[in-house]
């Protein structure tokens, strides 16, 4: 297996992972159902489970996830590269701010 499909897996389970915790806290908070990765993350900040700069950073990264997975764009590789230290930040960040909420 080439490199790249393992970072690219990686980056999806971390955005699935923590999209799944995020929609479990959307329900007990309010009963909603996300229709999306992306807006679940930008609901949680709203709601103030997590910060809204993060809220709003992990919504791009469900954006790569889905770009990633689906296909819907050529991937261009030195991105997904460079979202690696960004993603480490953010998922760290993550854990600690739900960590917070529980």
């Amino acid at each position: 297996m080439e490199s790249h499909y393992t970072i690219e897996r990686i980056l999806e389970l971390l955005v699935i992972t923590s999209s799944d915790l995020i929609f479990h806290l959307l329900s007990q908070k309010e009963n909603l159902v996300s229709s999306s990765y992306s807006s679940a993350f930008l609901r949680a900040g709203e709601l103030g489970i997590i910060n809204n700069e993060l809220a709003n950073s992990l919504a791009k990264a469900a954006g790569m996830r889905n770009i990633l997975v689906h296909g819907y764009e050529e991937i261009d590789y030195k991105l997904v590269y460079k979202s690696i230290k960004q993603a480490i930040e953010d998922f760290g960040k993550f854990l600690v701010e739900t960590r917070e909420t529980n």
